[in-house]
């Protein structure tokens, strides 16, 4: 479970997980830049950005994920809570970084500005951060015919886990073209 911004749904979910016997996998999704210094202090502009999500494994990496979610609110623009490489950094050791999917920062940069050579130093920022072994690159599954753009990010993001030997997942993003497909989703 990764909710936006917080941790809001988690003790429900993880409480109903063990009710299964499913070991739940914890995150958080939050915009990030790779430096506080290169941004102004718009929604727009933190919208722009996109996000990373963050996963947590275990009760220790719970807790790192419970901190960087405080920073990320120390550090708000209009509100909205916001990661930088140095949050990132400072808990490293022990979380996942998912890169890639829907309004990610890897896909903000290649659809909104165009610069997959941006998205490519991003990605190996982060790596240096958290370790090849951390980063885990993740394709979205929606239609290319109601979301075009999503091919070039999802080729894209295969090139470099690739290059990066990395672990793959995909998600559907929750992301409804049309209202009537909410519910198979």
């Amino acid at each position: 479970l990764t909710d936006l911004y917080g941790l809001y749904g988690i003790v429900d979910f993880y409480t109903k997980s063990k009710n299964f016997d499913i070991k739940p996998l914890l995150g958080v999704e939050m915009p990030y830049t790779s430096h506080f210094a290169t941004l102004s202090s718009s929604r727009w502009m933190i919208k722009q950005l996109g996000t990373v999500t963050l996963l947590a494994i275990d009760k220790t990496w719970y807790h790192n994920l419970l901190r960087i979610v405080s920073a990320g609110y120390e550090h708000t623009i209009d509100d909205i809570p916001c990661l930088d490489s140095q949050i990132i950094a400072n808990f490293s050791q022990w979380i996942l970084v998912l890169i890639g999917g829907m309004w990610s920062t890897v896909y903000n940069t290649i659809v909104l500005r165009n610069n997959p050579g941006q998205a490519k130093n991003d990605i190996a920022l982060l790596s240096d951060i958290i370790g090849k072994e951390n980063l885990i690159f993740d394709i979205t599954a929606q239609s290319y015919k109601d979301y075009p753009q999503l091919q070039q990010v999802n080729d894209f993001v295969l090139s470099i886990v690739e290059e990066y030997d990395g672990t793959m997942v995909t998600s559907s993003g929750y992301l409804y073209p049309t209202k009537s497909q909410k519910w198979a989703y």
